[in-house]
């Protein structure tokens, strides 16, 4: 039996995109579990979109119909770190990019700013770069 993939993805300012087949019974659970207002739907596109407090409830109603879901919560990242959820929502170069633009900003020669900023920008691009070897 071949498994259903989907996705929960972050997409604009406080909403996760949706992305499976067509599925009925998968939309009506998720209207029931997300309630009014918390979920949308764009018919030219065909996507689904939920609130980010709901993005859990979300992959919880597509597993609980046999998909095999792919996300990226914000709150499964770690929030110590934010540098952490910057890099791993963006595709390597632009996070590359945006690694080597905050270097300028936040290193203590050139800003001014004490370390501690300059080591949570360090210690997020190793962490990162580090999963990203790992799982190949």
């Amino acid at each position: 039996m071949a498994t259903n993939l989907a996705s929960v993805l972050p997409d604009i300012t406080g909403w996760y995109r949706i992305s499976c087949k067509y599925d009925p019974a998968f939309q009506s659970d998720l209207k029931d579990a997300v309630g009014r207002g918390n979920w949308s739907y764009q018919p030219s596109v065909r996507q689904w979109y939920v609130r980010e407090a709901y993005a859990k409830i979300a992959v919880a109603v597509l597993k609980g119909h046999g998909y095999q879901v792919e996300t990226t919560l914000l709150s499964t990242i770690t929030q110590d770190n934010p540098w952490i959820a910057i890099f791993k929502l963006l595709p390597e170069e632009q996070a590359r990019s945006m690694y080597r633009k905050a270097i300028l900003v936040v290193h203590g020669d050139v800003s001014g700013l004490d370390d501690s900023y300059m080591k949570d920008l360090q210690n997020a691009w190793e962490e990162v770069n580090r999963e990203e070897i790992e799982n190949g």
